[in-house]
């Protein structure tokens, strides 16, 4: 556990080496290397880990970048956005399209992007991924704006007051004789009748006496 270097020396971060070594505060010893707190793993490709030597000094820590700006997955750190790969060759790689570094969705996995369906997590990039049916937006029908209409009201028709016809006293002193005359004439036709019919009572009944006498007087002149 001591790094050697030509001569035997005890690296600066270890208290004592017995058969339990003692880091010293603040420090840790991971793969026979000190590093103070805070040291990230950059150097060997592990950018998200650091020194923690609150949580171990023996291991590397998760990094305050992990669920930020980084993934771990499979213990590799992988920056927000990365696609994952997938080896084909021994210098070829395939992307896949959907499968991606999202830490607010999840930090240790790859996550499907949101207008993507995973097909199969066995399937070979990119038939690993398929665009999701979207529906094509429909703007709401936009009514015509309607102008405040200029007709007025209507009131049903007023009529003007109507005087009653004023006959005037001539024109009715005109009907009123004419309807006295009518009357006169009514009255008077049964008077006239009788009249008449008296006269020829009267004229019949007198010839018939003058006939007698006459007949009288032929008789006694034939005695």
């Amino acid at each position: 556990l001591v790094t050697k270097l030509g001569d035997e020396m005890t690296p600066s971060c270890i208290a004592s080496c017995g058969e339990d070594i003692e880091v010293t505060a603040d420090n840790c010893f991971i793969d026979g290397v000190c590093y103070a707190n805070g040291d990230s793993a950059i150097a060997i490709g592990l950018g998200c880990m650091v020194c923690n030597s609150a949580v171990s000094q023996t291991e590397w820590s998760e990094g305050p970048t992990i669920g930020t700006t980084a993934c771990l997955i499979y213990n590799k750190c992988f920056a927000d956005g990365t696609l994952l790969d997938v080896r084909v060759g021994r210098f070829e790689a395939v992307y896949s399209e959907c499968q991606a570094c999202i830490p607010s969705t999840n930090k240790y996995d790859w996550s499907i992007k949101e207008e993507y369906d995973l097909v199969s997590v066995s399937a070979v990039p990119p038939e690993d991924c398929s665009f999701k049916p979207t529906a094509i937006p429909t703007d709401a029908p936009t009514m015509a704006p309607v102008s405040p209409s200029t007709n007025f009201p209507t009131k049903n028709p007023v009529l003007a007051p109507t005087d009653k016809p004023i006959v005037s006293e001539e024109v009715g002193l005109s009907k009123a004789s004419e309807s006295s005359n009518d009357d006169d004439s009514l009255s008077n036709g049964p008077i006239v009748a009788i009249v008449f019919g008296c006269l020829v009572g009267f004229g019949v009944f007198a010839f018939m006496i003058n006939r007698a006498m006459g007949s009288n007087i032929e008789y006694q002149t034939d005695q």
